[in-house]
């Protein structure tokens, strides 16, 4: 994607991929494109709501929390504990990126992110033009959003397991439905870019190892296993709005 296509007018970036696939490189090269065009953006790396080695889907999950309020807990892997609060600053470019960045609830939340800030910005335009009157209106508004998405999100997670109806498949089906309900296919749709990063499993290993081999080698195959699971769940390739093939 990315670097060197026009980024005006793009609020949010999700990037995912399995391990080894460039997420973050991909994430540092648009966020110095954000700079270069006078819009510094934030980083929300995914491997930060990871609680360990098991919890690929647990951070996953904890991506809209994370987007709704603002703040979030960071793991650190050294100690094997949420550690401090690091803020998710609103009004700022963010990308989003790591293993289960892209699903239909965080892309749902992505949007929901981007109507909050236009509300924010028509808010005070209202109240500048017709006064504090206008403005709640607005807030009202976009609060009526909020809660229409995250009643989405809750269908969508209903769907999963358990369930026989039609299994994994319908469960991306309602997933996918809860991601048009909630983010739809307007305005601030199209601010957010969703994209999946694919890559060849050696080349990817080997990338991964070079840079953390001594702390990921030992769980490779325990991360693997988990990617094969939450992706064949969620196809977050499907979501996305470009499928990029890393650099070999």
């Amino acid at each position: 994607m990315g670097v060197n296509r026009e980024l005006h007018g793009v609020d949010v970036v999700i990037l995912d991929g399995r391990s080894g696939s460039g997420k973050t490189s991909l994430a540092a090269r648009i966020a110095e494109r954000f700079r270069a065009d006078g819009r510094p953006a934030a980083v929300l790396h995914v491997e930060d709501l990871y609680p360990g080695w098991d919890g690929l889907a647990a951070g996953s999950r904890a991506v809209p929390e994370a987007l709704a309020m603002g703040v979030y807990r960071r793991y650190d892997w050294e100690a094997r504990a949420f550690a401090e609060r690091v803020p998710v600053p609103a009004g700022v470019p963010l990308i989003i990126e790591g293993c289960g960045a892209l699903t239909a609830a965080n892309l749902a939340a992505a949007v929901a992110r981007v109507r909050a800030g236009s509300s924010e910005r028509v808010g005070a335009d209202a109240a500048e033009r017709v006064g504090a009157g206008a403005a709640e209106q607005v807030r009202a508004d976009a609060a009526e959003r909020a809660r229409a998405g995250a009643a989405a999100r809750r269908s969508a997670d209903g769907a999963a397991p358990g369930r026989s109806a039609a299994g994994t498949g319908e469960r991306v089906a309602a997933m996918r439905a809860a991601g048009e309900i909630a983010g739809g296919s307007g305005a601030a749709r199209q601010r957010v870019r969703a994209v999946w990063l694919d890559c060849p499993e050696a080349l990817r290993r080997e990338r991964a190892l070079a840079r953390d081999g001594d702390v990921f080698a030992p769980h490779w195959e325990r991360w693997a296993a988990q990617e094969a699971a939450f992706f064949a769940a969620h196809e977050p390739w499907a979501l996305a709005d470009e499928v990029i093939a890393c650099d070999v």
